[in-house]
């Protein structure tokens, strides 16, 4: 690979007058299309579509597949949100396919049944699409989870490989004692070589295009980006990036719109919306103070939400940061009783009862697109604290 470095020398050591210097870079790319950020301060929210879990058969526990969100649903709670005032609403449809949330590879795209199937689900995307919502449908391509070679799924010539050319196994651990977490309730799961990977990416967007979907939401490309050793093939991170840039190209050129998360540099041309940003980065680092940098460069360029308000550890405190760093509001939510996650691995969906929050989420989302009127396309030009 070819490695190249700018430098950009500057008077004023202002860290705004650096973002800036930064934005310019970024928007001097020729791939950048029209600066797409809305009018009004984006709001995204996730409906959670259903889960494995284990339930009684016959006396026997089953893993099946756990309704969440019932396409039906959907378009009952994207009713509610839109009839209540709320402006530039876009829906994340995750777990809708192929086992849920913790989605099978991607060989086949196969609409659960269990949320309506391919009648419900053409039904949601006409009616968002009635509504001006923009829905996208969320995918992995770059992971294998729970599957096998009934999947299409094959870990010795399907899985990316280490350094050391192990199969790239990947392990859930325990946030205590840094061991492996076998009581999580997470099996392991592959790292997918770059080509197979794509392919299920390719799978994605054909399937959302014969669909009519409005949009697609990758939940890997854009954030993460693998290299593969596998010793007869090695696969670089760059020549990576570049095969995920094929893949936003494609989904652009067949006509959808496309949803990201966190907002990698190389992704950003092709996004319309960037959800899950790390406005305020880890703790982990020895630094004086928190700056939104990356958030003045892109502010008025495209549209950006934090994590999901609803599930933070203290959703006041979100929203406070969410205004500070010009990003639209986020939430995840599903319509049934959280209380179907007991004894399931998806404990992080445990405050995204639509019922409990919706009348707090109206009411947040209202009063934030009305302070921060006229303000989503506009450039941020100054930070200080008071």
């Amino acid at each position: 690979d070819t490695v190249v470095q700018r430098y950009f020398f500057t008077d004023n050591d202002s860290y705004v007058e650096l973002a800036n210097i930064y934005s310019q870079y970024l928007r001097r790319d020729p791939e950048l299309r029209n600066e797409t950020a809305s009018a009004d301060i984006p709001v995204n929210v996730e409906l959670v579509g259903a889960i494995d879990k284990k339930v009684p058969k016959l006396g026997m526990p089953v893993k099946s597949v756990v309704a969440l969100t019932t396409f039906d649903q959907a378009g009952s709670i994207i009713d509610e949100l839109k009839d209540s005032g709320i402006r530039d609403l876009n829906v994340r449809m995750t777990g809708w396919a192929n086992g849920g949330v913790w989605q099978k590879v991607l060989t086949g795209v196969h609409t659960l049944n269990e949320l309506g199937g391919d009648g419900g689900m053409k039904k949601l995307i006409a009616h968002a699409s009635d509504k001006g919502v923009n829905l996208f449908f969320d995918g992995i391509s770059c992971f294998a989870y729970d599957s096998g070679l009934l999947d299409g799924f094959l870990p010795f010539s399907n899985a990316a490989r280490f350094t050391t050319r192990e199969q790239a196994i990947i392990y859930n651990y325990d946030i205590v004692t840094y061991q492996q977490a076998d009581w999580s309730g997470m099996d392991p799961y592959y790292l997918v070589r770059p080509e197979y990977a794509q392919k299920c990416a390719d799978n994605l967007i054909n399937a959302l295009k014969d669909r009519s979907a409005a949009g697609v939401a990758f939940r890997d490309i854009g954030n993460l980006l693998s290299a593969d050793y596998y010793a007869q093939n090695t696969v670089t991170r760059e020549q990576v990036k570049e095969m995920n840039i094929n893949t936003l190209r494609d989904a652009v050129a067949k006509g959808l719109k496309i949803s990201i998360k966190e907002g990698n540099n190389y992704a950003i041309p092709y996004a319309d919306m960037i959800t899950d940003m790390n406005l305020t980065g880890n703790t982990y680092a020895i630094i004086d103070q928190r700056i939104p940098f990356y958030q003045i460069a892109i502010h008025g360029m495209k549209d950006y939400t934090g994590e999901s308000i609803n599930l933070a550890g203290d959703y006041q405190t979100a929203l406070l940061e969410c205004a500070e760093y010009g990003a639209g509001l986020s939430f995840s939510v599903m319509k049934a009783d959280t209380t179907i996650l007991q004894d399931t691995a998806y404990s992080c969906y445990t405050s995204a009862g639509y019922d409990l929050w919706k009348d707090q989420i109206i009411a947040m989302v209202n009063r934030y697109q009305k302070d921060m009127a006229g303000l989503n396309q506009r450039r941020i030009v100054g930070h200080e604290r008071l």
